[in-house]
């Protein structure tokens, strides 16, 4: 674990970081969350010619992902067939 203490150079308090001690079992302070990206898709066969499907794109509303940063979208289809 690492510790900050102040120090005068100048007139100025400096922060010192230690170089920290390795303690076995511990992990690295750098941590980086892990990020899904989810989408999930339904789609009902109504009749023969009417189809219902839905959308949602991005569910976790992540800005890392999606097409080109975009956030999380709907969408509501009607497809007729004839």
């Amino acid at each position: 674990m690492q510790t900050i203490s102040y120090q005068q150079i100048n007139g100025q308090n400096v922060a010192i970081t230690s170089s920290g001690q390795s303690y076995p079992g511990w992990n690295s302070t750098n941590y980086n969350r892990a990020q899904v990206d989810v989408d999930l898709r339904a789609s009902y066969k109504w009749s023969n010619n009417i189809t219902l499907s839905s959308a949602i794109d991005n569910v976790m509303d992540n800005p890392a992902f999606g097409n080109g940063g975009q956030r999380r979208t709907y969408r509501l289809v009607v497809r007729f067939n004839y």
